[in-house]
């Protein structure tokens, strides 16, 4: 009769403790893959290129931010220029014609996700640009890795709009 008085009421104070032993181990573990994140400051990300873009890369794509998500999830930042391949020149308020795409595969070859980003901006008000060919844009291009999102990348092939939007279907 006492084992079902129990199972009816547990004690509370066990769970409380459990709670909080669960809290701490939670924190620790943010805690070391916190660290674990900073360490990733500084990795250069391997990339490829794909041909017939109007860009290149002028400087190697590398983490500038990495941080604990949770518990279990690391969210970086990395950052990287690049040259203009031909000269270009842009209308008012226009980009959408330039979009940098990529695609981030795992070891296995195998495409984990895909994004793109307008380097131009897209302001109404943003007024022409000229850029001449081997200029390098100045400004650093970020590219967001978010691990749940695109778990297991290890690393970026900058990809045409065609085959973006192949991908994103």
């Amino acid at each position: 009769m006492e084992k079902l008085a129990k199972a009816e009421n547990p004690d509370v104070a066990e769970i409380a403790k459990l709670a909080e032993k669960k809290q701490q181990l939670d924190k620790d573990s943010e805690t070391k893959l916190g660290a674990a994140a900073k360490k990733l400051v500084g990795m250069e990300l391997p990339y490829e290129l794909s041909e017939g873009l109007f860009y290149s890369i002028a400087s190697q794509p590398m983490v500038t931010e990495a941080k604990a998500n949770g518990t279990e999830d690391v969210t970086v930042s990395v950052s990287f220029r690049i040259k203009i391949n031909v000269p270009l020149t842009i209308g008012k308020g226009e980009s959408a014609d330039y979009p940098i795409c990529y695609k981030y595969m795992d070891a296995g070859g195998k495409v984990v996700g895909v994004s793109l980003q307008y380097p131009f901006g897209s302001f109404p008000n943003r007024e022409a640009i000229e850029l001449q060919a081997e200029q390098v844009l100045d400004k650093d291009l970020k590219l967001s890795y978010d691990q749940p999102k695109y778990n297991g990348a290890t690393k970026v092939v900058f990809i045409s709009k065609e085959e973006y939007d192949t991908l994103k279907k």
